[in-house]
């Protein structure tokens, strides 16, 4: 009888090992795999339980899929990044404020002389609350009609901006853009002083043209008034009205080899402030969904 017991008892052992077990060694309760290393995976993709926190690395996050704590891996979702794009982080950001034309994120590409421009059109900035927004086409020359990509060279900073813009549009700054800040509300305002013509090289003005566009102020369109405008001539007035504003600026000195700047005004167009007032984890994603750089306040 204890043979015969035996030889039951080995055919059972043989066929729990040849069917798996019949599940029971497969998983247990808590849905670990007894034969693996890890947790098995529960969500979309292969990222496994962590995927949702900064391992994802295909395609777009949903939007109702993104930051759910502030223990986000930055590295390991950006390891996958090129070079160039890892360069570009987010450096500060201005929150709390009442007006989402006071609120915005300071981008910064490092100031490494050999890395490429990079194209952040159509990147978004995301926060807690699973919110993303999106960067738009810009202008390379403000209230031109030629868009262009925002492209940011190395050295170069975007401020983006959670309200409108007063031009209603993104532009990079050049020589001659502080002009805009006349009767426009810009915050920061465009710093910067404004190239303009050498009255040396006037010498067929008359001295009251001469000293009127001297004292002329940087930056501002002239104004033909007043007092010191008196017996400047019409050759004068018109001279002044010409090229002391935006677009005489931009006609006499675009192609001046330091006319462009490396400075990005983007706006999101948002009529609401867009971050926390007192604590928050801003994302920065490229077009592909991809974690280019976080901040944490």
């Amino acid at each position: 009888m204890n043979v015969i017991l035996f030889i039951i008892g080995i055919i059972v052992v043989i066929a729990i090992v040849a069917t798996g077990g019949f599940g029971i060694l497969q998983n247990n309760s808590f849905g670990l795999h007894l034969f693996s290393s890890g947790p098995l995976s529960s969500g979309p993709g292969s990222g496994g339980w962590f995927g949702g926190f900064g391992s994802y690395s295909g395609g777009n996050i949903p939007a109702t899929n993104e930051i759910k704590s502030g223990s986000y891996n930055n590295s390991a979702s950006s390891k996958n990044l090129p070079a160039d794009k890892t360069r570009i982080s987010i450096s500060s950001i201005t929150h709390g404020a009442q007006k989402p034309n006071d609120e915005y994120v300071t981008l910064y590409y490092s100031a490494e002389s050999n890395r490429a421009p990079v194209d952040i059109t159509g990147w978004t900035i995301g926060n807690t609350q699973g919110h993303r927004y999106a960067i738009g086409v810009g202008y390379k020359l403000a209230l031109d009609s030629a868009e262009s990509s925002v492209w940011l060279l190395p050295g170069a900073t975007a401020y983006v901006h959670s309200g409108k813009s007063p031009i209603n549009e993104n532009f990079l700054e050049t020589a001659c853009t502080a002009y805009l800040n006349e009767g426009r509300s810009f915050n920061p305002s465009i710093g910067g002083s404004c190239p303009r013509i050498d009255t040396q090289s006037l010498v067929y003005m008359n001295d009251a043209c001469l000293t009127f566009l001297n004292g002329l102020s940087s930056c501002y369109q002239a104004s033909i008034s007043g007092n010191n405008a008196v017996g400047i001539g019409d050759e004068c007035s018109n001279f002044a009205t010409k090229h002391y504003s935006y677009r005489g600026c931009i006609d006499d000195f675009r192609f001046a080899s330091d006319f462009y700047k490396t400075t990005w005004q983007v706006y999101l167009g948002r009529p609401e402030t867009l971050w926390r007032a007192g604590h928050d984890l801003i994302t920065l994603y490229d077009a592909d969904g991809h974690i280019v750089s976080t901040y944490q306040y």
